[in-house]
């Protein structure tokens, strides 16, 4: 299965799913165990300043301070020396933080050779709790929700590929007092909605990276860049509108090829017309391409309408499959 097979038909492909159960008082023992190994070795304080669980009384509604802690003892767990290592060898790549960044290195430069370690090098072991990870060389995509009930920390992982849950659950047992009691629920493969879009963002990178060489454009590449690292942030509006912005250079692209003239300034559904009249577009792009464009009017000119992750989503779906089909198969494919 290639990456850019599922990007285009998420329901036929499908995800797997899977979740993990650990239990909040194991996770404040390791807490605990660091912050005392940090004070009786006399180390620099990191978890002893760092960690914020002291001054909590757990709620179950409330577990991101649960989640950071989490993390930072991940990266604080060289002092444990585990019987296997953390990262094990099924090596996650994921490029959100380290990339996405634009003091880290220029947008024009994101996918060009010289900055392909910075895309693909191995993680902290927190990176396994990130909640969208990008595995370049597996082709694979992963997306990790999590909830708090009744005194248990459900990590809900959605796998592009069995591999990723192997990978997660071999990490997740490795670690110290929570991998000794962690359970694991049986991994299925899921269909619907519901769970198939799950790892689209994720997916998105993985394929961007594939086609750095390919013939899409720079420019188009950081507009998805930036509609990702939005969605990420659950910036739904600034999403969107980036995708619309990839599609609307993309057809101000085709009219310019086909007329052999400048594209005129006129918004996305102006062009989209325009070009529809000029080229054949198959039923299904321009389906994606009317989606698009709706969720671009709802998200700068109604802005009292709510936006969400399916319509941020849908604008992806749709932008990608505009991508695909304009620089793989359409008029600017030869």
């Amino acid at each position: 299965m290639k990456i850019h097979e599922y990007l285009l038909n998420p329901h036929k492909i499908g995800v797997y799913c899977c979740s993990f159960y650990i239990e909040i008082s194991d996770i404040m023992k390791l807490l605990e165990e660091a912050v005392s190994f940090d004070k009786e070795e006399k180390r620099e304080p990191e978890t002893y300043n760092t960690l914020r669980f002291r001054d909590h009384k757990l709620r179950e509604d409330y577990y991101p301070w649960l989640i950071n802690d989490f993390k930072d003892v991940l990266n604080h767990l060289d002092i444990y020396k585990p019987e296997k290592p953390p990262l094990g060898p099924w090596q996650l790549k994921k490029p959100f933080r380290e990339v996405l960044t634009e003091k880290e290195l220029h947008w024009e430069s994101i996918l060009q050779d010289n900055y392909r370690l910075m895309v693909t090098r191995y993680p902290n072991p927190s990176s396994f709790l990130e909640s969208y990870q990008a595995a370049i060389d597996m082709e694979n995509a992963i997306n990790l929700d999590f909830t708090i009930a009744r005194g248990i920390l459900r990590l809900n992982l959605y796998s592009l590929k069995e591999e990723g849950i192997h990978a997660h659950e071999e990490f997740l047992k490795s670690i110290s007092i929570i991998g000794e009691k962690i359970k694991v629920s049986e991994a299925t493969q899921k269909f619907s909605s519901r769970y198939c879009y799950r790892t689209y963002p994720s997916a998105l990178i993985v394929w961007l990276c594939e086609v750095a060489d390919n013939p899409i454009p720079s420019d188009i590449l950081q507009y998805f860049l930036g509609a990702i690292r939005y969605y990420e942030q659950k910036e739904w509006r600034v999403s969107i509108v980036l995708s619309a912005i990839a599609v609307e250079t993309i057809l101000a692209e085709l009219y310019e090829e086909i007329q052999h003239q400048p594209a005129p300034p006129d918004t996305l559904g102006s062009l989209f017309s325009q070009v529809s009249k000029l080229t054949e577009l198959p039923t299904e792009i321009r389906a994606d391409l009317e989606e698009v464009n709706a969720n671009r009017i709802l998200s700068v000119h109604r802005s009292s309408m709510n936006l969400g992750d399916r319509e941020a989503r849908s604008s992806l779906v749709g932008a990608t499959r505009f991508t695909h089909w304009t620089y793989f198969h359409g008029p600017l494919s030869k």
